[in-house]
């Protein structure tokens, strides 16, 4: 069961490059659930939720993570979990 949610709004050049599966990949390493989405604006979207440890991992992580990306921003809101997820997941984009 997730104890903690973690939103985070990542910015700079990170469409286009992997940043969505490497994100994926490693939440399902850290056994995180969530999602990760494209936005319009060409940041990216990422909802976890799990152990707040885990989470504060990710989070380093994320700034980092992907080498062919580069992270200029992430905003974070800690708040309580709303899943049910399962697993964690790339989200369909909605827009062209």
């Amino acid at each position: 069961m997730a104890t903690t949610a973690l939103t985070m709004t990542v910015t700079g050049s990170i469409q286009g490059v992997g940043f969505r599966y490497g994100v994926c990949e490693h939440a399902r390493v850290l056994g995180i659930s969530g999602c990760v989405k494209n936005n319009p604006d060409g940041s990216v979207t990422v909802i976890a939720e799990g152990d707040r440890t885990r989470l504060q991992a990710f989070l380093d992580w994320c700034y980092t993570g992907v080498r062919s990306a580069r992270v200029d921003r992430i905003r974070t809101v800690w708040g309580q979990p709303k899943g049910p997820y399962q697993g964690f997941n790339v989200a369909i984009d909605h827009h062209p």
